[in-house]
């Protein structure tokens, strides 16, 4: 019996990080494509890209979070892997423009009204999703059916908590800069 529940709930768990993943990335890629023209501004204000490479970068970004975010519904390890190492890349931008003293600028992460300031919870953020990415790639599963519906149903659960989180810390950067002025 204890042999079962513990795959009912690495089956549970597994899929319930993937697909709150996936809503993420797709969501991400959505907001990137609607916001397209203010996107090659947001990575060039990261000053880690050389000028020449933005435009392709950004074009790119939103096809790749979108194609990520699909593959994530996939049990395999290989797209779990790869959202690992978008959020790896998106952290180390972060992290190299913290150390620089750039928490002014706007992560980009969504690009929706919610401007965000890049700051050490986005690092904590994206390690959290690390975290679930690296989980998913050395766990993937397929549940049964039922398993199945209750694990997506946790996973936009957590995705709705998680958006949820994103738009408190994103009032209070901007009511941070307001408090500035």
């Amino acid at each position: 019996m204890t042999a079962d529940l513990g795959g009912v709930l690495l089956a549970l768990s597994t899929l319930a990080g993937r697909v709150l993943l996936s809503a993420t990335f797709i969501q991400a890629g959505l907001q990137k494509i609607r916001y397209r023209a203010l996107l090659p501004g947001v990575i060039s204000n990261y000053r880690i890209l050389p000028a020449a490479w933005v435009p392709g970068v950004a074009w790119l970004l939103p096809p790749v979070e979108l194609a990520v975010g699909i593959a994530l519904l996939v049990p395999s390890s290989g797209s779990a892997l790869g959202a690992g190492c978008l959020l790896a890349v998106f952290t180390a931008a972060i992290v190299i423009n913290l150390v620089r003293g750039r928490a002014y600028i706007d992560c980009g992460c969504f690009q929706s009204g919610l401007r965000q300031e890049l700051g050490w919870e986005l690092v904590w953020r994206n390690g959290a999703l690390l975290l679930i990415a690296a989980y998913s790639a050395f766990f993937p599963v397929r549940p049964p059916l039922f398993i199945g519906v209750l694990a997506v149903v946790f996973g936009l659960v957590g995705y709705v908590l998680y958006q949820a989180l994103n738009a408190l810390a994103a009032n209070r950067s901007a009511l941070r800069s307001l408090a500035v002025r």
